[in-house]
C-alpha cells in the first residue's frame, strides 16, 4: 500500500494515470465514430458555458468548477465512497465496472461520449485500486477537464 506521507508521487501516478487513459479515449471514441457515425449527441454544459465564457472572471470561475470542484467531488463520491462501498460487498471488479457505469451514466454525453468517459471511469477506478489513494485519479481527471476546456478555448479563440 502506498504511504500517504508521499503526495507528490501520487500526484505523480495521476499524471501517468491520465496519460495512460489519452489512447484508451481517442480508441472509444473512434470505434463510436466509425460504428455510431449519425449517433446524436446532447451537449456537454461545460461546453455552452466555455463558448459563453467571455473575460477573466468567466474563465476563473468556468476554471475552478470544471477543473477542480468538479473532479474533486465527482472523485470522492465515485472512486471514494461508491467505490469503496462496492468494493467492500462485491470485490474490486465489480466495484471497477460499476462505478465506472455509473460514472459513464451520469454524464450528460450519451451515447457517443459514454464509451470514452466510461473508459476514464475504468482507469480512474484502477488508478484507485492499485495505489489505493484517491490523489491520482482527481488529479488525472482534473487533468482530463483541464485539457478539454484548454481545447476549447484555443477552438473558440478567432
Amino acid at each position: 500500500m502506498p504511504s500517504p506521507l508521499h503526495p507528490t508521487r501520487e500526484i505523480a501516478y495521476g499524471v501517468i494515470t491520465y496519460l495512460a487513459a489519452l489512447p484508451l479515449i481517442v480508441l472509444a471514441a473512434a470505434a463510436l465514430g466509425r460504428f455510431l457515425p449519425n449517433a446524436p449527441t446532447p451537449p456537454n454544459p461545460a461546453i455552452a458555458l466555455a463558448l459563453r465564457a467571455q473575460g477573466f472572471w468567466d474563465w476563473a470561475i468556468l476554471i475552478l468548477v470544471v477543473v477542480v470542484v468538479a473532479p474533486l467531488f465527482e472523485e470522492v463520491f465515485f472512486r471514494g465512497a461508491l467505490y469503496a462501498a462496492i468494493r467492500r460487498h462485491a470485490g474490486a471488479g465489480a466495484a471497477v465496472a460499476v462505478t465506472s457505469l455509473f460514472f459513464a451514466l451520469v454524464h450528460t454525453q450519451l451515447p457517443l461520449g459514454s464509451l470514452p468517459i466510461l473508459a476514464l471511469g475504468i482507469v480512474f477506478a484502477l488508478a484507485v485500486e492499485l495505489r489505493r489513494s484517491l490523489i491520482p485519479s482527481i488529479v488525472a481527471h482534473m487533468l482530463n477537464n483541464g485539457v478539454a476546456l484548454l481545447l476549447l478555448a484555443v477552438v473558440r479563440t478567432p
